[in-house]
């Protein structure tokens, strides 16, 4: 597009002539421009890069917290729990579960600790793949607009061809950042819902685990448990970070005090039982 001051307007040279294939290719262009504004690549993103510093920041703090635990000979992991409990014998005895139901759920906290980690590296990850894809058509869409201001440059020179012109091409860019704005909080929604719903399934998947846990052995009950625990997590992360995208939104039954409580009863579950 024109970047002139306003003022100046172009003229078309006169040995400059408008060929059929000139405004094909003029048209192309803007069909495609058109076609990659409708995904609105750069808001997409800027939010993503924004998902990104968060993401960065949250696993720096949940590695911090990783830290202060003292780490068991085979980590933090559910095999290591797991190993405690055949050591302790809760299976056989399940006053030994109460003995050691602190000392048991320090480790469980050592572990939840761990997966929080794992999740949120996975997530970061996840976003940094978003941040190469979209970089891709974000330079992609600038290529079509360098091209498109090259052809008209090309022909026209740098000033602007009428008053009009400038005053249509001012309201463009007004347009634009009007709909940048609409799509950012537009992302946000969307995300958030994403999180949410994939907070729902994890505790679908949760409920469903713990339903058979009656009618299986020591062995299987444990691995049920400790995936309905993990699932449990996850679930109350993912509605934290949806609610960190909409500040502003209420969520029914899922206050910080509703979620952090549902996460201090996983870390103090007693899966031995």
């Amino acid at each position: 597009m024109g970047c002139a001051s306003s003022g100046m307007f172009r003229k078309r040279p006169q040995d400059v002539m408008l060929s059929p294939h000139i405004l094909d290719t003029y048209i192309h262009l803007e069909k495609e421009i058109v076609r990659e504004e409708q995904t609105a690549p750069a808001p997409a993103l800027s939010h993503t890069l924004g998902r990104l510093d968060d993401l960065a920041i949250d696993l720096e703090a949940a590695q911090q917290r990783l830290s202060r635990f003292t780490r068991t000979p085979s980590g933090a992991r559910d095999e290591s729990l797991r190993e405690v409990l055949i050591d302790l014998g809760v299976e056989k005895s399940p006053d030994v579960a109460a003995e050691h139901e602190e000392f048991i759920a320090n480790i469980n906290r050592q572990v939840l600790a761990q997966n929080e980690v794992d999740i949120l590296s996975r997530r970061l990850e996840e976003a940094e793949e978003e941040v190469k894809m979209l970089t891709s058509k974000v330079n992609f869409l600038q290529g079509l607009y360098q091209q498109q201001d090259t052809l008209l440059g090309e022909l026209f020179g740098e000033a602007y061809g009428s008053q009009e012109e400038k005053k249509l091409e001012d309201e463009l860019d007004r347009l634009r950042s009007y709909r940048d704005t609409l799509a950012g909080g537009a992302l946000d929604w969307r995300e958030a819902s994403s999180c949410v719903q994939g907070a729902v399934e994890l505790l679908d998947r949760a409920v469903q685990v713990c339903k058979q846990l009656a009618s299986q052995n020591a062995e299987s009950r444990f691995h049920l448990a400790t995936e309905a625990r993990n699932c449990l997590q996850e679930a109350a992360l993912g509605v934290q970070m949806a609610q960190a995208l909409l500040p502003g939104v209420q969520f029914p039954y899922c206050s910080a005090r509703e979620i952090t409580t549902v996460l201090q009863v996983d870390q103090h579950s007693t899966l031995g039982k």
